[in-house]
């Protein structure tokens, strides 16, 4: 008896061992820094949600020299988050990106001045304005061109100093991020000094979704698609459990070492959920809608972002 107890225990240790050595290796990188913006994958990561789908999912953040694309473009991980029109532009540049999961439905970006602009862009016309060095300006330089703003572009690396110094005339910010920056920083922003670009018309493209190259899709396709579902059920949690998800995240942002705290962080959570719905219906499909694809990709083609032709949305939405 004790013998056959013992091969029993022991089939059940080797098959456990199995079990876990089948489960499929990802690594994801999301294109910033620890924060709330990516809550819903910390939480499918932390709940274990990848691990039901047979994932063993590894995080990790981008750092000042290797960037989430720089990272995928070198094969070292394979699933990353982006901007839209980044993708676009990245695709057309060599890398075959297509996108596998969309969770902004909205524009997040702010333009946030010291001068009243009445949510007009044309009082920018001829000021200095503030921008990352890393990028996601892209929506606001096709607005400098299609209305001849000759707007003067300052780079800089991130923050509100730049804007609170009086060193630019206005900054572009995100509504999730440094617009609650600049609040914290005890400034009184009036309305008429900032608008939304989710609010010029035309110009409310989403930004981050969930990308991949079309080799690694075609190759582990099953993966991919549960690491979507995964994601999926990530945010849908994040929606239903706001303060549990704040947790994890703050989790992530100790870990990480991330100079921020838990009242900017819910903020953001909250925002970037607001976000992920569709502005005229509130609906949260989690895809790519075609006729916003064929929007996004004409604005960037007519402004000169994009040269080549574009892919067809079923070729770049999956």
């Amino acid at each position: 008896m004790k013998r056959i107890i013992l091969s029993l225990f022991t089939l059940l240790v080797i098959g456990g061992a199995g079990f876990a050595q089948k489960r499929s290796k990802i690594v994801f990188s999301p294109q910033w820094t620890a924060q709330a913006q990516f809550a819903g994958y910390y939480v499918a990561d932390s709940l274990g949600f990848y691990a039901e789908e047979g994932l063993d999912v590894t995080i990790k953040h981008p750092t000042k020299t290797a960037s989430s694309l720089s990272r995928l473009a070198k094969g070292e991980c394979d699933i990353i988050t982006m901007h839209l029109m980044s993708a676009l532009k990245a695709r057309e540049e060599g890398l075959e990106l297509v996108n596998v999961l969309q969770t902004s439905q909205q524009n997040a970006l702010m333009v946030v001045s010291n001068t009243p602009l009445h949510g007009n862009p044309e009082n920018l016309r001829g000021k200095t304005l503030g921008t990352w060095k890393v990028g996601f300006d892209e929506l606001l330089r096709i607005m400098d061109k299609a209305l001849n703003l000759n707007i003067q572009w300052i780079p800089f690396a991130g923050g509100v100093n730049l804007f609170i110094s009086g060193a630019v005339d206005a900054q572009l910010v995100m509504n999730y991020n440094e617009f609650f920056q600049l609040k914290m920083a005890g400034l009184r922003i009036d309305e008429d000094n900032l608008f939304y670009m989710s609010d010029i018309s035309g110009y409310n493209i989403p930004e981050d979704g969930l990308y991949v190259t079309t080799r690694y899709y075609k190759a582990h396709k099953a993966e991919v698609d549960k690491f979507v579902s995964a994601s999926r059920k990530g945010w849908q949690w994040c929606l239903d459990h706001q303060d549990e998800a704040l947790g994890i995240v703050m989790e992530q942002v100790k870990r990480n070492n991330i100079g921020t705290n838990k009242v900017a962080q819910k903020w953001m959570l909250g925002t970037v959920l607001h976000m992920q719905e569709i502005k005229e219906t509130g609906e949260r499909p989690f895809t790519l809608k075609e006729d916003v694809y064929l929007h996004t990709v004409k604005l960037m083609t007519d402004y000169g972002l994009l040269g080549k032709e574009a892919p067809e949305y079923k070729t770049f939405v999956k």
